[in-house]
């Protein structure tokens, strides 16, 4: 029905923790087409202030048993995907993200399917 549901083509970690909270909300794959991805990446400057206390964070936030809290995919083989889902290299993913995003004619034949999935989009906020 028009106007009630709402689809993303990129989320969050914060996916997993609203369908726990009984929201009708789920994480899919494409089964035709690539799925792109980004990572998130940590580091300590060489010349950080406090470099033992970014240390120290970043082994507690890379711990087995804090990743496992979290239910996103984690970079640590011992921690299982998020409930329902494979690990990341069952999927058909688009690893090359900054020449995907760069691809201008990809992304406007993209936009125009998608918008057959979801109506018009929208941009109030202006980005390009």
């Amino acid at each position: 029905m028009p106007g009630n549901n709402i689809a993303t083509f990129d989320a969050t970690s914060s996916a997993d923790a609203v369908k726990r909270a009984g929201q009708p909300i789920e994480s899919v794959f494409s089964e035709q087409d690539a799925t792109p991805l980004f990572t998130v990446t940590a580091g300590i400057f060489k010349d950080a202030p406090h470099a033992n206390a970014a240390k120290l964070f970043l082994t507690w936030y890379m711990a087995k048993e804090q990743q496992s809290r979290i239910g996103a995919f984690s970079a640590r083989l011992d921690v299982p995907p998020p409930p329902g889902l494979k690990p990341l290299s069952a999927y058909n993913t688009a690893n090359q993200y900054r020449e995907f995003v760069s691809d201008e004619k990809t992304l406007t034949e993209l936009r125009k399917r998608f918008e057959t999935y979801t109506g018009p989009v929208v941009n109030a906020g202006g980005v390009r």
